[in-house]
């Protein structure tokens, strides 16, 4: 009975202890899975991330390329139109030196120069445009550096404000001065330097009302 009872102790016993190995293992096991489980999820958004950069890294780099494309494309329309506007233009400059060459009368004179220096600063805007086109595309800009004559420069910028002011009545617009003393000849870039002093002029025209307008250069 004593060896009988000791017997089944020792049967209940490691039963126990087999089960708990069991249950034990079972646990380690779930752990273990479920540990993989959370480095799978982890390793699945983290995938999903990288696709996501990835698609916006390369629908930026299609949309920089896209304008790059839609930039170049016009600045090489506009460029092209530039100097197609710059033969006939030219051409009317040339025939307004040409027509001053000629006996005018006083008004006509005045007229003819007129339209010689107004086709100038067009050329100059024109020029402008194109150094701007210049500049988006990388390119140094050409600085054009000569002796111009000053009053004549200064004069050539009065007549196109004179013709723009008109006989309105509303301004009057002054002879420009030149200081005394001042070089005569000076060396610029003559269309750049005439299309300052037209903004000025300008400006100063279009915020008078009534009044005075005058250049003095010192």
């Amino acid at each position: 009975m004593v060896v009988a009872w000791a017997v089944g102790g020792a049967m209940s016993y490691l039963a126990e202890w087999y089960r708990r190995q069991v249950y034990c293992s079972q646990q380690q096991a779930a752990a273990a899975h479920g540990k993989e489980l959370v480095e799978a999820q982890a390793r699945i958004r983290a995938q999903r991330q990288l696709a996501a950069a990835q698609a916006q890294a390369a629908q930026r780099a299609l949309s920089v390329a896209r304008e790059k494309a839609a930039n170049e494309a016009k600045s090489e329309f506009m460029s092209l139109m530039c100097h197609e506007v710059r033969t006939p233009l030219n051409g009317c400059l040339a025939s307004a030196e040409m027509l001053l060459e000629t006996e005018l009368a006083e008004e006509q004179r005045e007229l003819a120069k007129t339209i010689r220096v107004s086709g100038s600063i067009l050329l100059s805007t024109v020029s402008n445009f194109l150094d701007f086109f210049k500049i988006e595309a990388g390119k140094a800009l050409d600085i054009v550096r000569c002796e111009v004559d000053l009053t004549e420069l200064v004069s050539d910028v009065h007549c196109i404000i004179d013709a723009m002011v008109g006989r309105s009545g509303e301004v009057n617009l002054l002879h420009p001065q030149l200081c005394t003393g001042l070089t005569q000849h000076v060396t610029c870039d003559p269309d750049r330097v005439k299309g300052i002093l037209l903004n000025l002029y300008t400006n100063a025209v279009k915020f008078t009302r009534a009044g005075h307008v005058g250049l003095r250069v010192g």
